[in-house]
């Protein structure tokens, strides 16, 4: 589960340094050139005020809304929730008409390559492509060559740490949790379960019921 953020807003700059830190929050504002008076901050005359797109009737999405909601009015940030019809959920954030939403991505296989279109190229609002804060950084794009055709796999864990460091910089994509994978079976049943990026039921000649 992710909290993704549309516009290039305030960014981070790298993984050490995204630790909770409150007053170092505030210091990135201030720096980006925001002022805090009264219980605000405002920049150009303008209050800093976000908001985050929310399905109606699905309680998962209204919840972490709230939270992030009262994890920012720590700092004085305002956030409203942006309600809108299930059915318009997607719709508006490919769109582009949303500044913060929170889903989730499947985990593949091939972690690498098939998290490259979540963050390179650069997306225009109703483009195709899976880059919904529509920013990218014009170095991942080699990255991800060298990445997708390095063999070794040492070599191949520096350049995919380089990835890291790169979209940590922007901060477009905010990780928040990992939905848990919960199945129930009966004792006895034997090889099957959760699998994380295997898939056991490819050969389901191993599966089966112990004596």
């Amino acid at each position: 589960m992710d909290l993704h953020a549309r516009s290039e807003g305030l960014r981070g700059h790298g993984r050490r340094q995204a630790a909770y830190d409150l007053d170092a929050a505030k210091k990135l504002l201030k720096d980006a050139g925001w002022t805090n008076a009264d219980g605000k901050w405002t920049k150009d005359g303008k209050d800093l005020a976000l908001s985050v797109i929310v399905p109606q009737g699905t309680k998962s999405n209204e919840l972490r809304a709230q939270q992030i909601q009262s994890s920012l009015k720590k700092i004085d940030i305002d956030v409203k929730l942006d309600e809108v019809p299930s059915a318009d959920y997607f719709t508006n954030i490919m769109a582009g008409k949303y500044e913060m939403a929170t889903f989730g991505w499947q985990g593949t296989l091939f972690p690498v390559s098939s998290s490259e279109s979540l963050f390179y190229p650069e997306m225009k609002p109703g483009g195709d492509g899976q880059n919904f804060a529509f920013v990218t950084d014009p170095k991942l794009g080699d990255l991800w060559t060298q990445a997708n055709t390095e063999l070794d796999p040492a070599k191949r864990l520096k350049i995919t740490s380089q990835i890291n460091d790169t979209i940590a910089s922007y901060m477009p994509m905010l990780p928040i949790y990992p939905y848990p994978n919960v199945q129930v079976v009966d004792k006895n049943l034997a090889n099957y379960g959760p699998g994380t990026f295997t898939d056991l039921t490819d050969d389901w000649t191993k599966v089966g019921f112990t004596k």
